[in-house]
């Protein structure tokens, strides 16, 4: 790195903030390619890693040791940075889905929910009671 730490922080982060037991602060996702920095004092980034996924970030541990990986639930991973002119991927919606009748049922339990996807913690669509017919 031509620059140092601080450099990339102030002029190549387009996008910025902290990182609390290897996870970003702000609750989104940390995104491979995003560079991670160690802090020395409040304003002072003494070192850099690349987060590559998978919870682990790749850095330069100095001449003689070379490039190792750390995980990046490390507590010396303090700060997150997107770096400008890289692309990272966007996690895109499942699609919506249509309606389609290829058949029909009657409900016999108690309730049921109806979810957009086949997961306890997907959204619930709609409700459906006991008799009702879908």
């Amino acid at each position: 790195m031509y620059h140092g730490s601080n450099t990339m922080w102030n002029k190549y982060c387009s996008a910025k903030g902290k990182l609390n037991k290897g996870k970003r602060a702000d609750g989104k996702e940390l995104q491979p390619g995003t560079a991670v920095f160690v802090l020395k004092g409040e304003n002072d980034r003494s070192h850099v890693g690349l987060y590559i996924g998978n919870g682990i970030v790749i850095e330069a541990s100095g001449t003689k040791v070379g490039v190792i990986t750390t995980k990046i639930t490390n507590s010396k991973w303090c700060e997150w940075g997107e770096l400008k002119g890289v692309q990272y991927e966007v996690k895109k919606e499942e699609p919506e889905m249509s309606e389609v009748t290829v058949g029909s049922a009657l409900v016999n339990a108690e309730r049921v929910a109806l979810r957009k996807s086949p997961s306890t913690s997907a959204t619930i669509i709609t409700r459906v009671d006991k008799g009702e017919r879908v």
